[in-house]
């Protein structure tokens, strides 16, 4: 029987690696940017794997002849890694314009690989008008025949729909396994989550389902300890920095949730196909998107919901990772705070770049917001 260490140790989380492994397959494939926010579920349908791209540590040389320095580095890597043909093998990507970063990236990725199409996945910003629904099922309907032309079929609405399955249970695989995470930390460490939800961007989703039941089924069996660290939600775009991940369990920091856009952004809901219309049922998971800094939300909840959040999940804190130049976090952070300081729950801002965090910097920010949290938690 396979031990938990040796079920975890079997999730790729190698962007190369994952690509090499599914051409192996057969199987054409598709780069997905911010995949939480691309209809993953039509490159399925289209017998294609989606690639989930946030962007990786990889060194710029390049992209800067495309992008002025202060880009969101997500963006350059992703540019830079399309230079350098480590995405040769993807038969499409698809770019969401939901920033002024991802807009730019479908332009100047356009101009600087000119060997892959690109597809920008046009979004309603503003979810609340009427016509924000049949706008975004018709864009899906041109995508999905688009994706069907690369993969040389013709997609049906029955095989849309049997991809949202396949997707569906996917979903509640991942949603399983946070919460088997919440309850062993002394098995399924920061890094270990980690691995798990990056590594989904590398699968094809059932077969990435099956892996996560067998690890979740695994842990179910093991007897529960007691944590004696500091129990925190992460929030942000991404935190899937290796060295980040480390620091968090060098510091006996355990993970119960995140509010990350790779993370639980990608799992938490279904989607539901309740109207019989998969390219609807499509739309409007997308129209009742979570709050994130990338969609428009007047309202401003991310705060109150994370406060709540933490509150329902015992957590002792709240760590928002920005990146770099990611304005909309910005822009975002300061509500987050104030909202999280009416709730009572401590919270600090840890800004990283992926091609140059200053680790050291961010240790010693990390250890003084759990120093502060141990003495809140004497006097209390």
């Amino acid at each position: 029987m396979s031990t938990i260490k040796d079920l975890l140790s079997g999730f790729n989380t190698d962007l190369q690696n994952g690509l090499k492994y599914n051409l192996n397959k057969g199987k054409k494939l598709v780069g997905c940017v911010y995949p939480v926010y691309c209809p993953e579920e039509l490159v399925t349908a289209a017998g294609m794997v989606p690639i989930g791209l946030m962007g990786s540590e990889t060194r710029l040389s390049e992209a800067g002849n495309y992008f002025p320095p202060f880009m969101c580095s997500i963006v350059q890597s992703i540019c830079e890694d399309g230079i350098q043909g480590r995405l040769k093998d993807l038969s499409m990507l698809m770019t969401p314009t939901v920033c002024d970063h991802l807009r730019a990236l479908h332009q100047n990725f356009i101009a600087a690989v000119p060997g892959i199409p690109v597809e920008a996945i046009a979004l309603p910003l503003n979810r609340e008008v009427g016509g924000a629904v049949t706008f975004l099922e018709k864009r899906h309907k041109k995508l999905a025949a688009k994706l069907g032309e690369i993969a040389g079929i013709t997609i049906t609405d029955d095989m849309v729909r049997e991809a949202i399955e396949v997707h569906n249970e996917h979903r509640a695989a991942m949603r399983d396994f946070v919460a088997v995470a919440k309850a062993y930390p002394h098995l399924i460490s920061a890094t270990d989550r980690n691995r798990v939800i990056v590594s989904q961007n590398y699968y094809d989703k059932a077969e990435h389902a099956a892996m996560v039941r067998e690890l979740v089924a695994a842990c179910w069996k093991e007897d529960k300890s007691s944590w004696t660290g500091k129990k925190i939600i992460l929030s942000g775009v991404t935190g899937s920095l290796n060295r980040f991940v480390e620091i968090l369990d060098e510091n006996n920091v355990a993970v119960v949730w995140d509010d990350m856009l790779e993370g639980s952004h990608q799992f938490l809901r279904d989607v539901s196909l309740a109207t019989g219309d998969p390219y609807r049922a499509l739309a409007n998971h997308f129209i009742g998107s979570e709050p994130s800094c990338l969609l428009y939300n007047p309202k401003k909840e991310r705060g109150i919901i994370l406060g709540g959040i933490a509150k329902d999940h015992a957590a002792d804190g709240v760590i928002d990772i920005q990146i770099t130049f990611c304005e909309p976090e910005d822009f975002d952070w300061p509500t987050m705070l104030k909202d999280l300081k009416l709730a009572q729950v401590p919270a600090i801002k840890l800004e990283m770049d992926l091609q140059g965090a200053n680790y050291g910097k961010i240790e010693t920010a990390l250890q003084t917001f759990l120093d502060t949290l141990s003495e809140s938690s004497v006097t209390a």
